[in-house]
């Protein structure tokens, strides 16, 4: 019997396809996320990404990276523990207000479409993005705040800005220890039709999160 033959433009297109990679390139509007974390680094040591004032914001200094309290919950995967000092700030006054902030920008290609908060903190927080409230713990010293499962996730749409986004964190410090653990998870779609002002911008000024001084304003 005759072996069929297979001709030579099917032999080709049965080749071309055995070429074809299992996994796709993204498309250009598909959903991208950006993980943000307290404690960038190993404790005992501090954080080059997050500030904590004492003074209501008057002044600010890097976070310290600190091994979780005896009754803390574990960090969040990713994170660490953040604290005012390397003894998590003991004794810690009655009332005493703690702020946390971190500033960001944009990445590249970026169209910020939200962001999701998810924390644990001694005592409490409320959580800002450019001064705006989105989220908040319940007050005082309850323990939930701190252990098992991470409060939130607190959402905002924004407002962002192509650069010097802030996230802040303000909330009571509790009478013996403080501390903060978050992760933030920022949501791009698309491209960002201004790119080339933003390459623009990022060649103009020099400025890349966590190596610019912001001062203590």
């Amino acid at each position: 019997m005759r072996k069929p033959v297979l001709s030579a433009t099917l032999l080709l297109l049965l080749l071309g396809m055995s070429l074809v990679p299992t996994a796709l390139a993204a498309d250009d509007d598909e959903q991208q996320t950006v993980a943000m974390v307290s404690g960038n680094g190993s404790p005992p040591g501090r954080d080059a990404l997050n500030e904590f004032s004492t003074d209501g914001g008057v002044t600010w200094d890097h976070g310290y990276t600190v091994s979780k309290y005896s009754v803390y919950a574990d960090p969040i995967p990713g994170s660490e523990w953040i604290s005012i000092d390397a003894n998590l700030g003991f004794p810690v006054g009655d009332n005493q207000e703690i702020r946390y902030r971190r500033f960001f920008d944009l990445p590249k290609d970026c169209r910020a479409e939200g962001m999701s908060v998810i924390l644990h903190v001694d005592n409490d927080a409320r959580v800002f993005l450019n001064g705006v409230p989105f989220g908040s713990t319940p007050l005082g010293q309850i323990p939930s705040n701190f252990q098992g499962a991470p409060e939130g996730p607190f959402t905002t749409t924004g407002p962002f800005q192509k650069r010097g986004n802030l996230l802040e964190f303000r909330g009571d410090g509790s009478r013996v220890v403080a501390g903060l653990d978050y992760e933030a998870t920022l949501t791009c779609a698309g491209d960002d039709d201004d790119d080339d002002d933003h390459e623009k911008d990022d060649h103009d000024h020099g400025h890349h999160d966590g190596d610019h001084d912001h001062g203590d304003d």
